[in-house]
C-alpha cells in the first residue's frame, strides 16, 4: 500500500511546549479547566495513525465489501461449465398409479368386465447432451469470463483506491482543524494571562478598566472561536468513523503533523500513468471484452454439433387387460447437427452492432487517456505550488511566533499596549490558518498524483 506514514500525535506536547515558551512562569495562572480539558484530550483518547484508519476502512467500509463480492460473483463465473464447454446430464423418473373400470370383448367370445382395475406405470431414465463444435463460441466465451474476471478486480481496485484517498482527506481535514485548535489554545492562553495581567494593574492602579474588559472581550473572543473549532472537528470526525464504518461519536486523536515525501520526476509520472492508471486499464479490459463479444456474435454462423446419450427404462403392470405386464429399458445415443442459414439477418445486425461496441470501446480508450493526462497535468501544477507556498508559509510561521513572543514579553514588562499585542496575536493565526491550509492542499494535491498513477493501491 503507497501510503505515506505520518507520525503519531504529540498535539498536547506541542501546546504546552509553545505556551511555556511564550511564558514558563505565567502558565501556572492559565486557568485550572484549560489545563484540565488538555490533559483529558491527552489521555482520554484513542490515538488513530493514518494506516490504522486506512486498514479500518480496507477491513469495515461497507462499499468495499459490496465491491469484494462483486470482485468474487466475476470469479464464480469464470468456469468451463459456464462458458458451455461441460455436457448437462439429467436423470428423471415417474410412478403413476391408476384405477379404471374395464370392460372388453375378444373375438373369440371372451369377455372381460371388472370394475377399479389397477394399473401401474414405472418410467426412469437419465440424458446426457453434449455440445462438441458450436464455432468456438465455447472457448471465446471462457476467454471473455476471464477478461471480465479481470476487470472485475480492477473495479474493485478503484473503489478501494477512491476510498483511500476520501480516508486520507477526511484524516487530514481532522489534522488541519486540530492544529487550527492548537493556534487558538495558544491565543487562549495568553489572553488569560492579559486578563491576569490587566487586572492586577487594575488593582494596583497602574492599569485602565477598559484594558481589564477588552482583554476579557479578546479571550471571550477566542474562547467562542474554539467552540466553533471544535464543532467542526467532531463533523470531520463523524465523516471518517463513517469511512471507517465505525459509529459515530467515536473520539480519536491524530497525528498532528502532515508530512509531504513523494516527490516523483514530472517525466517519469507522465510515462509511468499510462500504464498504471487503474481507470485506463479499465478501459482497455473493456476493449478486450468488446472483441470477444464481436467473436462470439461471427461464431453464430458457425454450424453446431452435438452429442446425446441416455438410458431409458418404463414398466407398466396391470391387474386386467390385453397386456398385464409391458416393460422395457436400454442406452439410446446420438449425434445432432444444427445450422442457422437464415434467420432474418439478425446475426449480420448483431455482428455490426458488435463492431460499433468494439469501436467505441477504443474511442473511450482514448478519451480516458487524455482525461487521466489533463488530471496529471493539473495535478501537477497543484502539488508544485503548494509545495512552494508551503516553503514560505513554514518560514512565516516561525516569524510569526516570534513576533508574538516578542510582543508577549512587551506587554509583560509594560513596553507596549493590549493593541500591539493583539496584532501579533492576529498574524500568528493568520499565518497559522495559512499554514495548514496550504499543508492540506499539498498533501491532497500529493494523493491525487499517486492515485493516478496507481499508487494509492498495490
Amino acid at each position: 500500500m503507497g501510503i505515506i506514514k505520518a507520525e503519531k500525535c504529540i498535539r498536547c506536547k506541542t501546546i504546552h511546549r509553545d505556551i511555556l515558551a511564550f511564558y514558563p512562569l505565567c502558565f501556572l495562572r492559565v486557568p485550572l479547566w484549560f489545563i484540565f480539558f488538555i490533559s483529558t484530550q491527552c489521555f482520554a483518547q484513542e490515538k488513530l495513525s493514518l494506516q490504522d484508519a486506512v486498514s479500518t476502512a480496507l477491513k469495515n467500509n461497507y462499499s468495499i465489501l459490496v465491491a469484494k463480492n462483486d470482485a468474487a460473483i466475476n470469479n464464480n463465473d469464470n468456469t468451463i461449465g459456464h462458458a458451455g464447454m461441460l455436457p448437462s446430464v439429467v436423470v428423471g423418473g415417474q410412478i403413476t398409479h391408476t384405477e379404471n373400470n374395464l370392460k372388453q370383448n375378444y373375438t373369440d367370445g371372451r369377455v372381460v368386465d371388472k370394475s377399479n382395475v389397477g394399473s401401474t406405470a414405472t418410467v426412469a431414465g437419465a440424458m446426457l447432451n453434449w455440445t462438441l463444435f458450436d464455432g468456438l463460441k465455447m472457448f471465446i466465451a471462457k476467454s471473455k469470463f476471464e477478461e471480465i474476471a479481470a476487470r472485475g478486480e480492477i473495479l474493485y481496485k478503484i473503489l478501494i483506491e477512491n476510498t483511500v484517498q476520501q480516508v486520507i482527506a477526511s484524516y487530514f481535514n481532522v489534522v488541519q482543524q486540530q492544529k487550527l485548535i492548537e493556534a487558538t489554545n495558544i491565543i487562549i492562553s495568553i489572553d488569560s494571562e492579559r486578563v491576569a495581567i490587566a487586572q492586577t494593574r487594575l488593582e494596583v492602579g497602574s492599569g485602565s478598566r477598559l484594558d481589564f474588559l477588552q482583554a476579557k472581550v479578546d479571550l471571550n473572543e477566542q474562547l467562542s472561536i474554539r467552540m466553533r473549532q471544535l464543532a467542526t472537528l467532531e463533523e470531520h470526525k463523524d465523516n471518517l468513523n463513517y469511512l471507517l464504518s465505525r459509529k459515530p461519536g467515536t473520539d480519536f486523536t491524530v497525528s498532528d503533523s502532515i508530512v509531504i515525501s513523494y516527490h516523483p520526476s514530472t517525466e517519469t509520472i507522465r510515462n509511468s500513468v499510462q500504464q498504471n492508471n487503474f481507470s485506463i486499464l479499465s478501459a482497455q479490459q473493456d476493449r478486450k471484452i468488446s472483441l470477444l463479444e464481436l467473436k462470439e456474435m461471427k461464431s453464430l454462423r458457425s454450424p453446431a454439433i452435438g452429442f446425446s446419450g441416455g438410458y431409458n427404462y418404463a414398466k407398466t403392470k396391470s391387474e386386467a387387460g390385453f397386456l398385464l405386464l409391458n416393460q422395457s429399458n436400454g442406452f439410446n445415443y446420438g449425434l445432432s447437427l444444427s445450422w442457422n442459414l437464415f434467420n432474418g439477418f439478425n446475426v449480420n445486425r448483431q455482428v455490426k452492432n458488435a463492431k460499433l461496441l468494439y469501436e467505441s470501446s477504443d474511442f473511450r480508450i482514448k478519451d480516458k487517456q487524455l482525461q487521466v493526462s489533463e488530471a496529471l497535468e493539473k495535478a501537477l501544477r497543484d502539488f508544485s505550488n503548494n509545495v512552494s507556498i508551503l516553503v514560505l508559509e513554514e518560514e512565516n510561521i516561525l516569524l510569526a511566533k516570534e513576533n508574538l513572543e516578542v510582543a508577549f514579553e512587551r506587554f509583560r514588562t509594560g513596553l507596549s499596549n493590549s493593541l500591539e499585542l493583539k496584532n501579533a496575536q492576529l498574524s500568528f493565526q493568520n499565518a497559522e490558518l495559512r499554514l495548514v491550509q496550504t499543508q492540506y492542499a499539498a498533501k491532497i494535491s500529493e494523493t491525487e498524483l499517486m492515485r493516478l498513477n496507481g499508487e494509492l493501491v498495490k
